[in-house]
């Protein structure tokens, strides 16, 4: 409605439940120790468009599982209002549901350049994150972007450059079904959480042919097992493990335990057969690079070749 765009959005995914029991003199390690539980989310997002060049909008997702120890919850009707906010409706029914909220917007530098940027708070306490005292429980994640149409007056051309970054324990939960994933994987990255990436990209147009290469770089850092207890040190990189007992209560950073570097680049070439619905046939190759660091502060390398191919096309009215 005029410059104002409104969506609200309910699913339904497959979370991870935990059976000890079926692991009673047997390895726990195995999947037989866990079971897919039906758990819901309800989103609102509320964009407006101030004019040609600024566009702004803010969000809010609340996420609760269908049933526990207790009771059968199901689908909460409380979260069916289409415009009240969700954290109020969950400190009235008393519950504990993973809320996470944010905002974001873009601007258009000039007609060819656009700035985007978005900030999500999973979970804050304002006095922490202003002496920023490394926190646990101070959860948020940030993007900031930069979109060039025709860069450097070269016709035919696209170039993206993206920098993201998510805290420790950030879109986790004291109940790991209440987590932002669908069957182990993560709804927003799929990194999860715990990572610093820098993303560059650039696409070429030419006749019936689009050439594009893209390169990304992203550190991460994941949980530490003690090799004297076997207990597993929770760093907040794992969005599937509970948030209960963290290992750090303050002095959480960034990329925190065992440090994995990724370098992935690669080239990809399609040919465009129907340019109104951007039909195209697609063939690319790149490069995996992991430099990962061991429990003994020695470092592995490996490379992976990555060949892909695909077929793409756009229906549209």
């Amino acid at each position: 409605i005029w410059n104002i765009e409104y969506i609200n959005l309910f699913s339904m995914q497959q979370g991870l439940v935990a059976l000890p029991e079926l692991c009673e003199g047997e390895d726990c390690t195995g999947s037989q120790a866990f079971e897919y539980s039906n758990k819901f989310t309800a989103s609102h997002l509320l964009s407006w468009k101030i004019n040609k060049d600024w566009n702004v909008y803010i969000f809010e997702t609340i996420i609760w599982q269908d049933k526990d120890l207790f009771s059968q919850r199901g689908f909460d009707m409380n979260y069916l209002n289409p415009i009240i906010f969700y954290r109020p409706v969950e400190f009235a029914v008393g519950s504990s549901d993973n809320a996470i909220i944010g905002f974001g917007g873009s601007w258009m530098i000039n007609k060819k350049t656009q700035i985007y940027s978005q900030f999500v708070i999973d979970e804050m306490v304002v006095k922490q994150f202003i002496y920023q005292t490394g926190w646990w429980a101070n959860k948020y994640a940030a993007q900031l972007g930069v979109k060039m149409f025709d860069p450097f007056n070269t016709k035919n051309t696209y170039f993206q450059l993206e920098w993201n970054f998510v805290r420790p324990f950030t879109y986790s939960h004291g109940s790991v079904q209440q987590n932002y994933g669908h069957y182990v994987q993560s709804l927003a990255h799929p990194a999860g959480s715990n990572f610093y990436e820098v993303m560059g990209r650039f696409i070429k147009d030419w006749r019936n042919f689009q050439f594009s290469t893209k390169v990304e770089f992203l550190l991460q850092g994941s949980d530490i097992y003690d090799l004297e207890t076997m207990e597993l040190q929770n760093l907040g990189g794992n969005i599937f493990q509970s948030y209960i007992d963290p290992f750090i209560i303050r002095g959480n950073i960034v990329g925190q335990g065992l440090t994995t570097n990724t370098l992935l680049t690669g080239v990809q070439t399609a040919y465009v057969f129907d340019q109104k619905n951007d039909g195209r046939i697609q063939l690319g190759f790149g490069l995996k690079y992991v430099n990962q660091e061991n429990y003994n502060n020695t470092y592995s390398n490996t490379l992976t070749p990555v060949i892909s191919g695909g077929l793409v096309y756009g229906f549209n009215n």
